[in-house]
């Protein structure tokens, strides 16, 4: 087997120092000498066979278009840009989907055209990273010729395991607005809002607290908690029925939106301002019956 960098070497591949991206203090791996530079267009054409490729593996096993956080898992922006080098990055959304077929089908339909490249599956904590070989497959710093299926099942939990600690406030906060949602439809008469949920956190950092708002769909980022000091957080689309869905196409406007305001103060206070940004009207509210201690 070839003497192949590992998951956590971080090494620009099969280039040269003058087209390498990644700046000098990265060093150079090939896998065999006098390899020639790889070009952008190489790489736009590895780059769209993986996506087609990839795309069509996760619609064969009838994969979720969303995770739990109803973003979606796979799109466009999931391949990374051109590094000057032959790796090809791929951003992971959800663990689940890389298991012994899948690393098999990257092998045998991305990389058997393009031997000189690897395919990076990058994750937020990069100790857990992963690279695919033609013909090896690299967990941390171990490399094997076979696809090791237990190992393989052991890095989807930790994967797992980083992803639920780092989303478990978000979550815990979403199911809460999830479930009060088809209650508070339609919006009331007497304000073109609703106070869906208050929460005395947000993620993992201090002082912060967050409110929900429910809004029309033609009111993304319209209002905005407006003391004490407050900034947009997270935004879903919601149809008719009270469902968070997916994000509409650019310029159409689902039939209401959830955003949250974050607040730099916890506990949140008993009131609050909600101020409508574009006709500039300011609405005294109570968080007290919405407030999630």
């Amino acid at each position: 087997m070839v003497d192949y960098p590992n998951a956590r070497e971080n090494v620009a591949y099969n280039t040269t120092p003058e087209e390498s991206l990644l700046g000098d203090a990265i060093p150079i791996r090939t896998s065999s000498e006098g390899l020639a530079a790889p070009t952008y267009g190489e790489y736009a054409d590895i780059r769209d066979t993986a996506f087609a490729e990839i795309a069509r593996f996760l619609k064969s096993i009838q994969f979720p278009v969303l995770d739990d956080l109803h973003r979606r898992i796979f799109s466009e922006a999931s391949i990374g840009d051109y590094r000057g080098d032959r790796t090809l990055d791929f951003a992971l959304s959800d663990e689940r989907m890389v298991d012994v077929e899948f690393v098999q089908m990257i092998q045998r339909s991305v990389l058997a055209p393009y031997p000189l490249w690897r395919f990076r599956i990058g994750v937020v904590d990069h100790d857990l990273d992963v690279i695919i070989y033609p013909d090896a497959l690299s967990l941390g710093v171990s490399l094997h010729e076979t696809i090791p299926e237990a190992e393989l099942a052991s890095w989807r939990e930790a994967v797992a395991r980083n992803r639920e600690g780092r989303n478990a406030n978000r979550l815990s906060q979403l199911s809460v607005v999830k479930e009060r949602l088809p209650r508070l439809l339609p919006l009331p008469q007497d304000r073109p809002f609703q106070v869906v949920a208050v929460f005395p956190f947000w993620r993992d950092e201090p002082n912060r607290s967050t409110v929900w708002l429910l809004v029309p769909g033609t009111g993304w980022r319209t209002y905005l908690v407006e003391t004490p000091e407050a900034g947009h957080g997270e935004y879903y689309p919601v149809d008719a029925n009270g469902a968070i869905c997916e994000k509409p196409a650019r310029g159409t406007d689902p039939p209401y939106w959830i955003e949250q305001s974050v607040l730099r103060v916890t506990p949140p206070p008993p009131e609050v301002i909600v101020k409508n940004f574009d006709t500039g009207e300011t609405y005294q509210v109570s968080l007290r019956d919405a407030s999630e201690e």
